[in-house]
């Protein structure tokens, strides 16, 4: 008995100290993201939206101009509506104060989202004229944190002002500063930036992106402005990108290959 005893606490031991020294399995993850500015709340028109977002197989997708039981679409939560099965879970952040209804962004995502946030970016009428919080857009950014093979994969969503350089500039540093803080290794920042690639200079040099001063797809139909974009950390590879064309946004959807080899 004292024998078996004793084997059994040498087999208990060894299986401790195999444990303790095992070291980081090398793992390569590759992922689809998109960014579209839906304009659903004009268009309504979530099924051919939600057609397009399968169809570029995304794995997560930062989207903009959302509403959410807002009378002027028709009083439906165009978030869920877009969800496929592939894309089960989702984050929905209000850019306005909510009355009678919701208008912001979200994030669509195949992976359990494990924590979510929301930042309000700086604005300087809002500042001084609170009252009109009501009804002015809160311009605003999001963070998701995913779990894909055992990495944790921070991903942030935002929609900028478009009125003008001045008022977006301090908002471009928020975004870029927030970036730069993330205490998680991997990082990706999906968004309409409604700004000229020579204002996003913070985020370009401090990123790799998807719209850059030498390679740029429009985005935005009918001018010359590359207003959509893709930033990720430069420990993650951007290995393909395209743009899906649409008649039911006035924005086009931009999606990205990205491949992150970590360990785990």
């Amino acid at each position: 008995m004292k024998r078996l005893v004793v084997s059994l606490l040498t087999i208990v031991c060894l299986g401790t100290c195999i444990c303790y020294g095992c070291k980081p399995v090398p793992v390569n993850i590759e992922l689809i993201v998109a960014s579209y500015n839906t304009r659903i709340w004009d268009s309504r028109d979530y099924q051919n939206i939600r057609q397009q977002i399968e169809e570029s197989d995304a794995d997560i997708v930062g989207l903009q101009e959302m509403d959410v039981d807002a009378l002027r679409s028709g009083k439906k939560d165009y978030v869920q509506l877009l969800q496929t099965q592939k894309l089960a879970y989702s984050f929905f952040a209000p850019a306005n104060e909510p009355v009678m209804s919701y208008y912001g962004i979200a994030t669509l995502s195949a992976f359990e989202l494990l924590e979510n946030e929301q930042f309000r970016l700086p604005n300087e009428y809002l500042a001084q004229n609170p009252a009109a919080s009501i009804i002015v857009e809160h311009r605003t950014l999001t963070r998701s944190v995913i779990d894909v093979k055992g990495v944790k994969i921070a991903f942030y969503n935002t929609h900028l002002s478009y009125e003008n350089p001045e008022m977006r500039q301090p908002q471009i540093q928020y975004v870029a500063d927030k970036l730069k803080s993330e205490d998680i290794q991997y990082v990706i920042c999906t968004g309409d930036f409604n700004a000229d690639l020579n204002e996003l200079e913070p985020l370009l040099s401090n990123f790799c992106a998807y719209n850059t001063k030498d390679d740029y797809k429009i985005t935005f139909p009918g001018t010359s402005k590359p207003l959509d974009n893709i930033f990720v950390s430069s420990n993650i590879t951007m290995v393909e990108k395209g743009l899906i064309e649409s008649s039911f946004s006035d924005h086009f959807m931009i999606w990205a290959k990205l491949r992150i080899e970590a360990l785990a």
